[in-house]
């Protein structure tokens, strides 16, 4: 099958991003990897009318340690986190990673992106949810965080 008919757009700001999904009044998809996503746009199983592409959004490339916490963006690649020195600070992420799809999937998908996918098979949001990770969540009002765990239930 193929995809439904849909707009796309790739803003370069994080503003830019959430102005056009605001538009969409509940009608867009957020995309970075598509590894989730493209299978369930291909399926017909979401019909968005826009898609965001937030790759050239550089905001959301962050991969740092801060303190106690990891930071990892909603365009950092899954790879990324499996490979860099970084990810030892949180040793059950990285051992989960490697059991991730394979490594040309984990090449192109995002952490965040298995994350909003909720699905509950999926290794990520087990992690987070054993991890109690918080998601920072932004849209047209003020951002806000939410737990991990949260979003492994749907």
């Amino acid at each position: 099958m193929k995809a439904a008919p849909f707009a796309y757009v790739r803003p370069s700001k994080l503003s830019d991003a959430v102005a056009e999904l605001a538009g969409t009044s509940g009608g867009g998809k957020v995309i970075a990897g598509g590894q989730s996503l493209a299978p369930v746009l291909a399926m017909r199983l979401a019909r968005p009318d826009t898609l965001a592409d937030i790759n050239s959004v550089e905001e959301l490339d962050e991969f740092a340690l801060s303190g106690e916490a990891l930071h990892i963006g909603a365009t950092v690649r899954q790879r990324r986190v499996e490979r860099d020195p970084l990810s030892r600070s949180v040793p059950l992420l990285r051992l989960a990673l490697p059991w991730v799809g394979h490594r040309e999937l984990r090449s192109r998908g995002t952490v965040c992106g298995s994350l909003a996918h909720a699905d509950p098979a999926a290794e990520l949001p087990a992690v987070a949810c054993c991890l109690d990770a918080e998601l920072s969540l932004s849209g047209p009002g003020p951002g806000r965080w939410r737990p991990g765990s949260s979003s492994a239930g749907r």
